[in-house]
């Protein structure tokens, strides 16, 4: 549909199409879009995306979180379920500390072990995969399902976010890449092009 559209002078390349609504589609194909253009919509939608990217926010909305449940009450088997729950959530949901080592290294969750050394490729969304090359040490904010198509042509990868039980930490140990979790701050310190190594059994990243 990208291509029909480009094709019909709708949207400037294919690519452009993820930027339009399922009900945009034909009306755009045939020139009944009312309001905006498609390549109105599409420029605005980017524009809005970039923004995003560039404000974050905060991890959570609403109350301050409560302190976890007592679970004393519970029998043995359901207490140390909830407990497992609790802890997998906080693992999950609190914002890593940025921390360095004493030889400058980045550090965070060894979540995958092995070392391997390579050049940074600091991807921030989906629309950015292609510039992944064979052998990166992908660097990203964290990852999801999207993202697998290139955990088979990366060395080794380096998020912002996660632990252990995250998704780039279980699609990492399945491809056997070290993988190094929860730094804070990779994606604002890591270049494109920068070497480093990163070893997936310490937690650290080294910047050659």
């Amino acid at each position: 549909m990208g291509t029909r559209l480009t094709a019909a002078g709708a949207l400037r390349s294919p690519g452009d199409v993820s930027f339009l609504e399922a009900d945009e589609l034909r009306p755009a194909l045939e020139g009944t879009l009312s309001g905006e253009t498609a390549k109105e919509r599409v420029r605005r939608r980017r524009a809005e995306q970039a923004w995003v990217l560039a404000h974050p926010g905060p991890l959570v909305h609403g109350p301050a979180p409560v302190p976890p449940p007592d679970v004393r009450g519970l029998p043995k088997a359901a207490r140390r379920i909830v407990q497992a729950a609790v802890w997998s959530l906080a693992e999950e949901l609190t914002p890593p500390e940025p921390s360095d080592g004493e030889d400058g290294a980045i550090s965070g969750v060894g979540a995958s072990s092995g070392q391997y050394t390579g050049p940074v490729r600091k991807i921030m969304s989906e629309a950015e995969l292609g510039r992944v090359k064979p052998g990166d040490v992908l660097v990203c904010p964290t990852t999801h399902s999207s993202w697998a198509v290139v955990f088979s042509h990366i060395g080794a990868l380096v998020t912002d976010g996660g632990g252990m039980l995250a998704h780039p930490a279980i699609i990492a140990r399945e491809y056997d890449i070290p993988a190094v979790l929860a730094t804070g701050r990779a994606t604002s310190t890591l270049i494109d092009g920068q070497i480093v190594t990163v070893d997936g059994t310490t937690g650290r990243v080294r910047i050659h």
